[in-house]
């Protein structure tokens, strides 16, 4: 049990050591998969699908920034999702990417899909997607049926 806390210590010594913009990216993400862990724990889905279909009104980047600010989100919510002391899945991930994005002027779109598995349960999974651009989650959501996205068209 004592290693958790001994991968975390050596995450948080690797946070102090990033350069101050990629560090307040990783601390943004932290801080929104622990909002997304929340809502996804206390809050409706109703809630949580019109949280994440606010328009939040910012202008959209020139395509160089736009790619560079994809880069980075994914990036740092990846990086973070490995080492938040809980365990952050895709739902988190799509929340906090989707969020980050928007609030930088891409409007990005949630994805929610379903795919049936051999021993006929169902698997579900979340993924994020700037136009054709995958942000977090595209790696396998060919398999997967959307059900849903946010915001709705």
């Amino acid at each position: 049990m004592p290693a958790r806390p001994l991968l975390f210590g050596r995450a948080i010594l690797r946070l102090c050591r990033l350069p101050a913009r990629e560090r307040r990216l990783v601390i943004e993400a932290i801080g929104l998969l622990l909002l997304a862990r929340l809502a996804l724990t206390f809050v409706s889905f109703e809630r949580i699908g019109q949280w994440a279909s606010v328009d939040l009104g910012r202008p959209p980047p020139d395509p160089d920034e736009r790619d560079r600010i994809r880069r980075n989100v994914r990036s740092a919510v990846t990086r973070s999702a490995r080492h938040v002391p809980w365990r952050a899945v895709c739902f988190d991930e799509g929340l906090a990417a989707q969020h980050m994005l928007r609030r930088r002027g891409i409007p990005s779109n949630l994805y929610l899909g379903v795919d049936r598995k051999p021993d006929r349960s169902l698997g579900a999974h979340v993924w994020v997607r700037d136009g054709e651009v995958d942000i977090v989650g595209g790696h396998g959501a060919e398999r997967f049926t959307p059900l849903i996205h946010f915001p709705r068209a």
